[in-house]
């Protein structure tokens, strides 16, 4: 991961000293020199693009670089190179213009060139840096779901654990419950068995109920019979 505070490289012909160096020496440049200020300048627009230009020159690179800066300083160096005779500039102006016309074009280029380079450098380590935090809160997130899915784990153990205790133990009761169950029916198979029994042994009971004085009065009478003979044996062994 690239270093979020690092510079972007300006990949250009010249480096960033040299472009400021250039626009230094133009600052310094005879722009003010007695050649072009004695111009005989009748026109406004002359005067005006000769103060556009030595104030153009004594701001900043970043100032110079903004469109309608840039636009401004290209206007008054084309006007100064198109004069009339009679608005003339020297020879010697005139060349240092064309220097300073191409200087500035070339350089312009190339600061701009060098300027984009550098917004995109700088947006590809914003992004990266965004990328680089968001790898960490997904890190740091992903580890606080791993800590949460080990409480997941050993507690799905525990229940799982227990449902199978607990499914043992269900296991266990239905077998009682299916036992159970069984063993109400031969009871109740066993209670209907007795209770048809009882009915059979209550009618043989009540029929003999109604018989009992006739047999109690023939048992009486067997009896009596019994005790007639032995006495008359007895009578006749003596």
């Amino acid at each position: 991961m690239a270093n979020q505070n690092a510079k972007p490289v300006r990949k250009s012909e010249h480096g960033d000293t040299d472009m400021k160096s250039f626009y230094a020496s133009l600052e310094s440049s005879d722009t003010s020199s007695p050649s072009l200020v004695s111009l005989k300048c009748t026109s406004e627009k002359t005067k005006k693009a000769i103060h556009t230009l030595q104030d153009l020159l004594s701001k900043e690179i970043s100032f110079l670089s903004q469109p309608i800066h840039c636009t401004a300083m290209k206007n008054a160096l084309e006007h100064l190179l198109t004069l009339p005779e009679n608005e003339g500039l020297p020879m010697a102006a005139k060349s240092e213009i064309q220097k300073l016309q191409q200087r500035f074009e070339h350089w312009s280029l190339e600061y701009h060139y060098a300027s984009s380079l550098s917004a995109t450098a700088e947006a590809k380590l914003s992004k990266a840096s965004e990328v680089k935090n968001d790898l960490q809160a997904n890190a740091k997130e992903f580890k606080k779901m791993d800590s949460e899915g080990n409480i997941v784990f050993y507690n799905l153990e525990f229940w799982q654990t227990r449902k199978r205790k607990l499914e043992e133990k269900l296991e266990l009761t239905n077998g009682e419950i299916e036992r159970y169950k069984e063993r109400e029916d031969e009871v109740a198979k066993k209670k209907t068995e007795l209770f048809d029994k009882g009915r059979m042994l209550k009618a043989d009971w009540d029929d003999m109920m109604i018989r009992v004085p006739e047999v109690k009065a023939e048992w009486e009478l067997a009896n009596q019979t019994q005790d007639n003979i032995e006495f008359q044996n007895n009578t006749v062994a003596r």
